[in-house]
């Protein structure tokens, strides 16, 4: 599974313990963060953002920790992100808890 495909997957579910958003908030939170993962201009097309995606390499990180709930796996996320350029790197990480 891709990371962007993690993300999507965590963020189409919501929260599991407070209000859901719904699947099309979660997936447009998800679709922002990839944006941002990436360094997407506020001016990025989809397009753009899923090419910048694409360019980018993706590496899911264990949860295997005390931080992590591991209440529902789907709501773990740890992804980092490295540009085509080797200098940057994003890490994004995620946990729900009651």
């Amino acid at each position: 599974m891709t990371g962007t495909t993690r993300l999507y997957e965590a963020g189409s579910g919501s929260s599991f313990y407070g209000p859901r958003q719904g699947g099309a908030y979660g997936r447009l939170h998800a679709w922002q963060s990839i944006a941002a993962l990436t360094s997407a201009p506020n001016t990025a097309t989809p397009d753009d953002v899923a090419n910048l995606a694409r360019a980018c390499r993706w590496f899911a990180l264990d949860t295997a920790s005390s931080w992590f709930s591991e209440v529902w796996e789907p709501s773990d996320v740890a992804l980092a992100c490295i540009g085509p350029e080797p200098e940057r790197v994003a890490v994004i990480a995620a946990t729900d808890t009651d």
